[in-house]
């Protein structure tokens, strides 16, 4: 009879819902288990969306510094081919004039950057002879760029030959990401 009791309790107690001793807790640990794994979910996208943004930003800011090294070289370019600074003379000193622009420094305009002033380069920088010649000039409004033209006589081919390197950076402060272009004719 007591096994039939048992029964009877056991049908009641499921009939309203509740369980007997032997199966409580259940519950609590399949939601412990149901919320670590949604947990694990939620850090794993969190992780991954921070990162995406990470690599964007990244990426924007090299836009930005190959953009201003693209402006530093067509306004190189441009001063190049269509000729006199503000003076005067030629923008950039050839190898046969290097040493006149020893003395003097042009003033060009590039965008909103009035006034650029193009220089011969610092010491350690190559020197200028007879046959070689650097001026560089730095933006630094609409862009951040540092550009060298380096003109040189090619005794073989009886031209003079120049190369444009323009390095432009993401901010004119404190850059992070540098991106440069080359031009050579």
């Amino acid at each position: 009879m007591k096994g039939k009791k048992q029964n009877i309790v056991y049908e009641k107690l499921t009939a309203y819902g509740l369980r007997p001793k032997a199966s409580r807790g259940f519950a609590l640990l399949f939601a412990i288990l149901a919320s670590s794994v949604l947990i694990s979910i939620a850090l794993a996208i969190f992780n991954l969306s921070s990162r995406e943004v990470v690599f964007s930003t990244f990426g924007r800011e090299s836009q930005v510094a190959f953009y201003a090294a693209d402006i530093g070289a067509e306004c190189a370019l441009y001063w190049d081919v269509n000729g006199k600074s503000q003076t005067g003379k030629d923008t950039f000193a050839t190898s046969t004039d290097s040493i006149n622009y020893a003395l003097t420094s042009q003033s060009v305009t590039c965008g909103s950057d009035t006034n650029v002033t193009v220089s011969t380069p610092a010491s350690g920088a190559p020197v200028n002879d007879a046959n070689n010649a650097t001026n560089q000039f730095s933006l630094q409004n609409a862009a951040c760029a540092t550009v060298s033209v380096s003109k040189s006589y090619d005794a073989i081919a009886g031209k003079i030959k120049t190369t444009i390197e323009s390095y432009g950076h993401d901010s004119c402060g404190n850059p992070l990401v540098e991106r440069g272009l080359r031009i050579q004719y």
